[in-house]
């Protein structure tokens, strides 16, 4: 991958858009700047690890999950070319990763770090108001996404059983819809069309009675 894709990337996202090409190249040869690569399966960040840069994914892909009690690693999004990683841990007291971002192919990662941000908004205020907008999207975002949970109690109990009751990321089913629907208290159609709905959504797949949580369908396949 060459320099110059380098910047039609960056000219895509929300912080390099406003910047000249000729500007966005000389970013890249600052301190504080590198251009990493992340083999298939290899980590970007680890739950809980120390996260003190920006991220830019350049080319290939980025799996995010969220660990969760019982060993299960819960799919979040695929992040390609322009999508960035970290923006909710720079200038935090808290610098754990809330995830764990892994490499689905062999990619390429341009990394910030923190100070040299702070440079970068000193140099080009327009910086400044592009990233406070990307946060107020973002917190917007996921405010209207927990209205969404909060409303939709049959998706919420559907989910917090699979992950209870996943082992390994499999749950063999010893009942059958119906005796499923009672124990979680929904109707037997709300029931269906929520599990139509994660299959579709990639969340869990079925073979016959086996309900598979994806998260480690796709680690064991990385």
């Amino acid at each position: 991958m060459l320099v110059a894709d380098y910047i039609d990337v960056l000219k895509g996202t929300f912080l390099f858009h406003s910047l000249s090409i000729g500007e966005t190249a000389d970013i890249l040869s600052m301190d504080g700047v590198t251009v990493a690569t992340f083999k298939r399966g290899e980590f970007l960040t680890a739950f809980k690890e120390n996260c003190s840069s920006l991220a830019i994914v350049l080319s290939g892909a980025i799996n995010v999950y969220k660990p969760i009690n019982g060993g299960l690693n819960f799919p979040v999004t695929k992040l390609n070319p322009g999508n960035i990683i970290g923006a909710a841990c720079m200038f935090s007291k808290d610098k754990s990763a809330p995830n764990d971002c892994i490499a689905a192919f062999d990619s390429k990662v341009l990394m910030l770090e923190e100070r040299t941000l702070l440079t970068l908004f000193s140099k080009y205020p327009n910086m400044i108001y592009d990233y406070l907008s990307y946060l107020t999207e973002r917190i917007r975002f996921l405010s209207q996404k927990m209205e969404g949970f909060a409303q939709n109690g049959v998706y919420g109990k559907l989910l917090n059983y699979l992950l209870k009751n996943a082992i390994n990321g499999v749950i063999e089913l010893d009942m059958s819809m119906v005796t499923l629907s009672k124990t979680l208290s929904i109707s037997r159609a709300s029931l269906y069309r929520v599990l139509e709905d994660m299959e579709q959504s990639g969340i869990i797949s079925r073979e016959g009675r086996n309900i598979y949580v994806n998260a480690e369908r796709e680690r064991a396949d990385i």
